[in-house]
């Protein structure tokens, strides 16, 4: 159980290595340090950085300090160096708090807030809990309180990074129109990149000579059809994030 004093707040400024005194007893501050560029970010309780972030838990190393009377142990995360910073705090008040406002800095989610925190969780931290959830938010965003089944294909227009598949499948029912443009000449240019387009295009070839393949409208799927299909998980047959919760403390 780790213990309450006040020294765990200071903690990254006692990093300096000490001779141990065997005889002095070790607590275990059970908090990790997200490190950036050799520097500390952030703590995050363990509980919650094994829970909600179980892709990077065994690359976790151990360090302890030595005060006058205890030495105290914790955790290192070191976080890929091309992550921002500002990417790593996001992520972190995500593990603390496990609510996507605070991933977006306590405003209103917006197309570019999310397509950077996703890149950030896909490709960079490569933490599948995490990327769900915004997938999730993403989701809710594009739909924009609309009807079950509707969407704002402004918002839609407006994505940056998601994934091909399920922006492509998004398209393909809601807004096909948008990439016909790419072949008229006297229209306007698609609002969607080339490859979000050819992937429409593949998903339309498919679904007209194999209809049996044809993708399903994500808003017309289940929860459990959804996870299913669109979110990664975490390897080892991790639940979803969703039902998820953290151990009771002893």
């Amino acid at each position: 159980m780790a213990d309450s004093n006040s020294d765990s707040d200071a903690l990254p400024n006692k990093r300096q290595k000490i001779a141990h005194d065997d005889d002095k007893p070790i607590y275990d501050l059970e908090r990790v340090v997200l490190m950036h560029a050799g520097s500390p970010v952030v703590q995050v309780p363990l509980l919650n950085f094994q829970t909600y972030a179980p892709m990077r838990k065994p690359d976790l190393r151990i360090e302890i300090t030595e005060g006058e009377t205890h030495r105290w142990k914790f955790y290192i995360d070191d976080v890929p160096g091309s992550t921002p910073e500002d990417a790593v705090k996001r992520w972190a008040s995500w593990l603390i708090h496990f609510d996507l406002r605070a991933v977006m800095d306590g405003g209103p989610m917006d197309s570019d807030k999310l397509a950077s925190a996703l890149f950030q969780a896909s490709y960079v931290l490569g933490e599948s809990d995490y990327r769900d959830a915004l997938i999730d938010a993403w989701m809710s965003w594009v739909q924009n309180g609309g009807p079950a089944g509707s969407l704002s294909t402004e918002r839609l227009r407006r994505s940056g990074f998601v994934t091909y598949g399920l922006m492509g499948a998004l398209i393909l029912y809601h807004d096909a129109g948008a990439i016909a443009m790419e072949d008229n000449e006297d229209a306007h240019k698609s609002p969607y990149n080339d490859a979000i387009c050819r992937k429409v295009r593949d998903l339309a070839l498919i679904s007209f000579a194999q209809p049996d393949r044809k993708p399903k409208d994500p808003l017309q799927m289940s929860d459990k059809e959804f996870c299913q299909k669109y979110h990664s998980h975490s390897p080892g047959n991790q639940p979803c994030y969703k039902t998820k919760s953290l151990p009771e403390q002893l």
